[in-house]
């Protein structure tokens, strides 16, 4: 049976390491402890065991105080009580221990001296208040049992190197368990003046002598701090010249030295169980690996999962009173800026199926570079770096059984605007409840809706839709359609609930370039409202571009052309356009239909030159030149264009067919080269025998002159038609 034994000869706290203290994990104390940075192991075992190594130490001379390195080399325990780091020089006579922890600082600190602004005592409050709550006092809040001990910074650093080390802990800790909370710089001033309010800065101080440099180097690598530590002096890092036992022949009655601990019994016990698992060495499941990964970074100490985590009881300073401390539960250490909704604002979400429901790119990002997409909770989620947001996320997906996501049933240009509509106040009003593009919410400003479709996985957003407490009990989110059956809104869509939801994930999948949707915003309502003959406006619109006319007919059917490419961008029946945002920012903002029932066409040129039948419809047309407009009798324009030397005249006129609205629209041709080619629409589609085309079963066309195909696989088919020879093309609409 193997044992270990690792005993201090110099008095100090026990190391604190929440993950272990949480799991009983010992194998989690192994890595954690830095065991296997000395003591080699085979790479199942280690990967198993997760490595810890400690800060990068290259230029720590300019971040730390004169005589802090020495006196944390020769005494850990003593400087930072509840420290890991291992008490190396434990063995040694205290007269040796204090010269060799002197040259080992004349080598690291190379006569630096840190610099930066003296702690502004002002901030001091300010940086308490962030300290409590954007996440630092969920590891190291001294109310917290099993907290992170964090020393007296006073001593290791000044105002300025801590709020430097504040802002980019990742740089000196690449392993993560010191993450960002992406703090700017004032904020990270404020919390370096309340962690260390008597810091200042430092006068710079002569070289040492090099004979003890050279001594501190040959010490840092025989004493195996270059195991834990990476340091590159003269263009190279340093190497250990320690020679440690494998980790498997830790046996016996072994005693660990020179690494010294004052260990728990329940420590040892930990230790002393891992290393009899080191002998039956083993591949671990993805679920193990997490939970593991997640108590070494100390995820549990804001989230839960499996039943682990934050909302375990922790103690509460005395009282001024003298009454004992009160336990309270350790989500109380979360804040809202929103009271009113409860602990979903405050307390940060369970991890439980997050694989499942985030995608694995914004997983990636988020566990990296931190996040903050819930403005009305206080704590932020921190970033661990690109090593360990890379494992999180394969572990997180294979632990959740996550699987890739399946492509939309159906075109998302043709339900996208109806999208649009159900966000909006004449909808669902999810923006009554959610900010979008970071304009504010009228009520509790739940997370910004333009993000919503980069974060989670389209699956997981339909579920939620459907049932929103199944998949988090106690929210707030509103079950917007019945779990069976058609949608209280019947006009969308025709009342198809499954077909709004995938409406509503198209519309959100363009983020921040989606169209704003009505009740957003604080904007004055410039409505054209077509009476007695049509309108037509210019400008900036949704689905025709920077060169965009809108036209609205008194039909209640409206139309965007895109001039640029000179094709039909959308159609929709309904209100027509509100410019009042584009007439106040003088243009610059991209309109978009009022109405319902929007019906976009396919982006990219609607005329080309086809040399192949096959060849593949061009992304953008060089001969396409757009020649103005002019109206006909009724007021309705007449599109003017020319295309691979063909001239056409495009005018539309509202129709109805087997009572819907609709559109006649007459393309009169000249001059019509060999090959050139109309392409009508993308998406699934079908010849339907009354002579109609069915456009994802949301738009119906019907076709004359010129000969028509259906050309690849749904849902991409392209409805082309050649019109070589042909001097008018009628095409139909109706929706």
């Amino acid at each position: 049976m193997f044992v270990f034994l690792c005993s201090a000869l110099l008095a100090g706290a026990p190391p604190v390491v929440p993950g272990h203290d949480r799991t009983g994990d010992g194998e989690l104390l192994l890595g954690e402890l830095g065991c296997i940075n000395c003591h080699a192991a085979d790479p199942v075992t280690t990967a198993r065991l997760i490595p810890r190594p400690g800060p990068i130490l290259t230029g720590i001379g300019s971040r730390v105080r004169p005589g802090w390195i020495a006196a944390l080399a020769a005494d850990p325990g003593a400087v930072k009580p509840g420290t890991t780091m291992p008490n190396v020089m434990g063995h040694l006579p205290a007269e040796e221990r204090t010269r060799v922890a002197s040259a080992i600082e004349a080598f690291l600190g190379a006569g630096k001296r840190p610099a930066g602004k003296d702690a502004d005592p002002a901030a001091v409050t300010r940086g308490k208040t962030l300290f409590q709550e954007v996440g630092c006092a969920a590891c190291h809040g001294e109310q917290v049992s099993g907290a992170v001990p964090l020393g007296d910074l006073a001593k290791k650093y000044t105002a300025g190197t801590l709020a430097g080390f504040l802002q980019k802990p990742l740089d000196h800790r690449p392993a993560g368990r010191m993450p960002t909370l992406g703090l700017n710089e004032k904020e990270a001033a404020d919390i370096a003046a309340y962690l260390a309010p008597t810091a200042g800065t430092e006068p710079a101080t002569a070289a040492p002598d090099t004979a003890l440099v050279a001594e501190g180097r040959k010490q840092f690598a025989s004493l195996g701090c270059a195991s834990c530590h990476e340091f590159e002096s003269g263009g190279s890092f340093v190497r250990s010249t320690m020679q440690a036992p494998e980790l498997a022949k830790l046996a016996g009655d072994r005693e660990c030295r020179p690494a010294k601990w004052d260990l728990t019994p329940a420590q040892r016990a930990g230790l002393k169980g891992a290393l009899g698992e080191i002998s039956r060495p083993r591949e671990l499941s993805a679920s193990e690996s997490l939970k593991r990964m997640l108590a070494a970074l100390n995820c549990y100490a804001c989230h839960r999962r499996d039943g682990i985590g934050a909302g375990g009881p922790v103690a509460v300073p005395e009282e001024d009173d003298g009454r004992p401390d009160k336990p309270i539960s350790a989500d109380e250490l979360f804040r809202s800026t929103m009271p009113e909704f409860g602990d979903e604002g405050r307390v940060p979400p369970t991890l439980d199926g997050a694989g499942r429901k985030i995608r694995a790119s914004y997983l990636r990002k988020m566990l990296a570079e931190g996040a903050h997409d819930r403005p009305y909770m206080k704590t932020r989620m921190p970033g661990f770096g690109p090593a360990q947001a890379a494992t999180l996320t394969r572990l997180l997906e294979s632990a959740d059984g996550a699987k890739p996501s399946k492509p939309a049933a159906t075109s998302v240009e043709a339900i996208r605007a109806e999208g649009r509509v159900l966000v909006g106040t004449g909808g669902l009003a999810c923006v009554k409840c959610h900010n979008f593009n970071k304009e504010k919410a009228e009520g509790v400003p739940g997370m910004d809706l333009t993000i919503m479709a980069q974060r989670v996985r389209p699956e997981w957003f339909h579920a939620y839709m459907r049932d929103p407490q199944a998949i988090r009990p106690g929210t707030r989110m509103p079950n917007a359609w019945p779990k069976e059956g058609p949608s209280a809104i019947a006009d969308v869509l025709g009342g198809d609930s499954d077909r709004q939801i995938e409406a509503i994930w198209a519309y959100l999948a363009d983020g921040t370039r989606a169209a704003v949707p009505t009740g957003i915003g604080n904007r004055r309502s410039v409505e054209l409202k077509p009476q007695g003959e049509p309108i037509l406006q210019r400008g900036f619109f949704e689905y025709a571009g920077a060169r965009g006319i809108v036209v609205g007919y008194p039909e209640k059917v409206n139309l965007a052309f895109d001039a640029e490419q000179c094709r039909l961008g959308a159609v929709w029946q309904g209100a027509f356009v509100d410019v009042g945002g584009q007439r106040r920012d003088r243009g610059g903002r991209f309109e978009h239909p009022l109405g319902t029932a929007v019906r976009v066409f396919p982006p990219g040129p609607a005329w080309a030159v086809l040399n192949d039948p096959a060849m593949a419809w061009p992304a953008q047309s060089a001969d396409t030149k757009f020649r103005g407009y002019e109206y006909d009798p009724g007021r309705r324009p007449i599109f003017k264009y020319a295309v691979g030397g063909a001239t056409i005249a495009d005018v539309t006129v509202a129709a109805v067919f087997d009572g819907k609205a609709g559109f006649t629209r007459t393309m009169s041709l000249a001059d019509v080269p060999a090959g050139l080619s109309f392409r009508v629409a993308v998406g699934t589609i079908t010849r339907r025998d009354d002579g109609w085309y069915s456009i994802d079963g949301a738009l119906r066309v019907r076709l004359r002159g010129g000969s028509a195909r259906i050309r690849g696989d749904a849902p991409r088919q392209e409805l082309i038609v050649d019109v070589a020879g042909t001097k008018e093309l009628v095409e139909d609409l109706s929706w």
